[in-house]
């Protein structure tokens, strides 16, 4: 139960949807997070391809997004997209050192 007691009350439960979650093993720059926003809550890639996003942006966001820093720096990857029923698949890149054992 996330956020709540064993008893799942409904006023103490976590609600709502979530998008993808990264955690990143540097610290962004003010215009990397810029471009991550940019990219709106339904990105679901690991800033590897410049064709996993469609939407049209500045040739140097673009730069920011898809010159292989944020990928190599990502930690650990959520998307609820890579879930099936209780099980949760880590979608970190493969070439990312893992923080899992």
């Amino acid at each position: 139960f996330l956020g709540s007691s064993e008893t799942a009350d409904v006023n103490r439960v976590f609600c709502g949807q979530m998008g993808a979650v990264y955690l990143f093993s540097e610290a962004l720059s003010a215009a990397q997070i810029l471009a991550i926003y940019q990219l709106g809550p339904g990105y679901q890639g690991t800033f590897k391809y410049r064709a996993e996003s469609d939407l049209l942006f500045a040739e140097h966001h673009k730069t920011l997004l898809y010159d292989d820093k944020l990928s190599s720096c990502i930690a650990f990857t959520y998307n609820p997209r890579a879930t099936d029923a209780q099980l949760c698949l880590e979608s970190s890149p493969k070439d990312t050192a893992s923080i899992f054992v």
